[in-house]
């Protein structure tokens, strides 16, 4: 996707942020940044299924709900997803460009 972009095929891709601006990728035949001022917000989430069917199915969601609550109070969920680039506070004042179709 990125080497379509980089020659020109397709004006944009969605991507994380790279660690450091300006944002770059590059790599063997291809180059692409990010748009200075503009970023997309998912409406997305991450989810774990326990089937009902197992033995264990009760005792484990209640573990996971334990150890996500501890996660989320040390603010590790927040930091893992600011390290893979999906969060970034580089800019957080940047124009989210999709803020109409955000789902609160």
């Amino acid at each position: 996707m990125a080497k379509i972009v980089s020659k020109g095929w397709v004006d944009v891709m969605l991507a994380p942020f790279t660690s450091n601006y300006p944002f770059n990728y590059q790599g063997q035949g291809y180059f692409i940044k990010a748009i200075d001022g503009a970023k997309v917000a998912l409406n997305d989430s991450r989810h774990f299924v326990i089937s009902k069917k197992h033995p264990n199915s009760k005792e484990t969601f209640i573990a996971l709900q334990k150890g996500l609550a501890i996660l989320r109070q040390r603010g590790e969920i927040t930091r893992a997803y600011q390290q893979s680039g999906f969060l970034n506070k580089q800019v957080q004042h940047w124009n989210i460009i999709n803020k109409s179709k955000l789902i609160e």
